[in-house]
């Protein structure tokens, strides 16, 4: 069980990171576009805010997991998973977006699925003493 316990929070640790710097990294192209004419088609935000926003999860996120790596103030790793959780689902199978055909709905349910065992591996977990 500890194994497991392990491998669920490691799994946690390292989705949330590449979400983290993703979003940075996305960011960083999206502002030094002269008009930040970028759409990504299942996030909400519009051309003007979609950098900024990017910006702040990317931040955000890098702050949570290395905070939580240093044991400190874990729950907000939860918070993070839970809220990526929640944007990419909403944006997904509850927004404009729509997918080509099933394989795409497909790959989309595995990447939610893959966010919500990242929820469950970031939850801390009291050790017996």
């Amino acid at each position: 069980m500890r194994a497991l316990r392990f491998l669920l929070r490691f799994y946690s640790y390292a989705v949330n990171a590449v979400v983290a710097l993703a979003a940075l990294a996305m960011s960083a192209v999206i502002l030094q576009t002269p008009d930040h004419a970028v759409r990504i088609g299942w996030l909400t935000w519009t051309y003007d805010v979609l950098g900024s926003w990017l910006a702040g999860l990317g931040v955000a996120g890098v702050a949570v997991v290395l905070l939580a790596l240093a044991g400190r103030l874990r729950w907000l790793l939860v918070g993070f998973a839970l809220w990526v959780l929640f944007l990419v689902a909403r944006g997904l199978f509850f927004g404009p977006w729509q997918f080509a055909n099933v394989a795409e709905f497909r790959q989309a349910l595995w990447i939610v699925l893959g966010l919500l065992v990242s929820v469950l591996g970031a939850i801390p977990v009291k050790r017996a003493s």
